[in-house]
């Protein structure tokens, strides 16, 4: 499992794989006070909060897009950024029934398999 220790580590193919299967499993936003959340209720996950461990997501400040845990320190790794910032608009901006489509279009435009 990639968590941010071994985010630097991963390949692209193994983010997008790890939060792909998360989403389509979970086929529920994670959500704080209706707003879109890491670490969301009933133990939810959005796409870069599942790709935290539960030590790691403690302290990650919510409602932050990814490029600003880079700028506060809290993600060590411009690796992948690009990757999981639109994972994570997908996440976000999507309705859970729109996930698949979104997620193979995302694959074919970076050259990943679905």
């Amino acid at each position: 499992m990639i968590t941010l220790s071994t985010l630097e580590q991963a390949t692209a193919q193994e983010v997008f794989t790890q939060v792909k299967d998360h989403l389509l499993k979970q086929n529920e936003k994670s959500r704080i006070n209706g707003s879109c959340a890491y670490r969301g209720s009933k133990g939810l996950q959005c796409s870069a909060g599942c790709l935290m461990s539960d030590e790691e997501a403690k302290y990650v400040p919510e409602q932050n897009p990814w490029w600003m845990l880079l700028d506060l320190g809290f993600v060590e790794t411009y690796k992948h950024t690009d990757l999981i910032s639109r994972l994570q608009d997908i996440h976000d901006d999507e309705r859970p029934e729109e996930w698949a489509e979104s997620l193979q279009r995302l694959a074919f435009d970076e050259g990943l398999n679905y």
